[in-house]
Parts: C-alpha cells; structure tokens; sequence
C-alpha cells in the first residue's frame, strides 16, 4: 500500500479501523500524509497534537502488528 489517508478529524477511530482491515494481510509498508500548513479543517491525513484523532493514533502505534522507523532501523533489515 502507498499512499493513504482518511478523514480523521470526522472519524476520530480511523486508525483502528485501517488497522483491522490491513491485519490479514502481510504488507510492508504505508505511508500516511497530512498537509501540515493547510488549516486544521482541511482535513489532515496525518495526526498531530489536539488532531481529534491523536488517542487513537497512539492506539495504532502500540499495536503489535505495527512498526515504525525507530524499531525497524534496529532490526537492520537491509543488511
């Protein structure tokens, strides 16, 4: 999957709700957006502080299915 994003300011459990329908299957990455200089109305596709969605975007991140580039650059997975 490339690039993604979804109304997170109107549906404050998007993240969880991507995360159940991707857990199936085995992918290897997905990249989320936002446009960090367009009004918060805009629509953000990415969280940040006071986003609606944060809380449960940080339910996201502490799945277990889940890696971020923190964890994956120990993993050395390019060697």
């Amino acid at each position: 999957m490339s690039e993604t994003g979804g109304p997170i300011a109107k549906n404050t459990q998007w993240w969880t709700q991507l995360l159940n329908v991707l857990k199936p299957y085995d992918l290897s990455y997905v990249l989320v957006w936002r446009n960090p200089h367009k009004p918060a109305e805009h629509g953000a596709f990415g969280p940040h502080p006071g986003n609606p969605s944060a809380a449960n975007f940080v339910e996201f991140y502490n799945d277990p299915k889940t890696l971020f580039q923190s964890e994956i650059s120990k993993l050395n997975i390019y060697q």
